[in-house]
């Protein structure tokens, strides 16, 4: 694919998927002062992944209503949709 970055396009299915915690561009991740660290953010990747395959339309929809009205919505209140 003309113009694709590092990681799109033709050949991408050809590598295989290392996961953040043992990609090797991420340095030393099997020295033991940085193996927390990158399993941490691993397990932080994988915990936001979650979040917006499940409710990413909801946590907007309430973004937006913060930045408009300039408050929380309360309980049951009407969210606006997103367009």
């Amino acid at each position: 694919m003309a113009g694709a970055g590092p990681g799109q396009g033709a050949g991408r299915r050809d590598r295989p998927d290392r996961g953040a915690d043992t990609h090797p561009h991420w340095g030393d991740n099997g020295h033991p002062p940085f193996l927390d660290h990158y399993h941490d953010a691993a397990r932080g990747h994988r915990d936001f992944v979650s979040h917006i395959d499940q409710s990413l339309e909801e946590y907007l929809r309430g973004c937006t209503f913060r930045l408009e009205e300039r408050r929380e919505p309360r309980p049951g209140q009407l969210l606006p949709a997103l367009r």
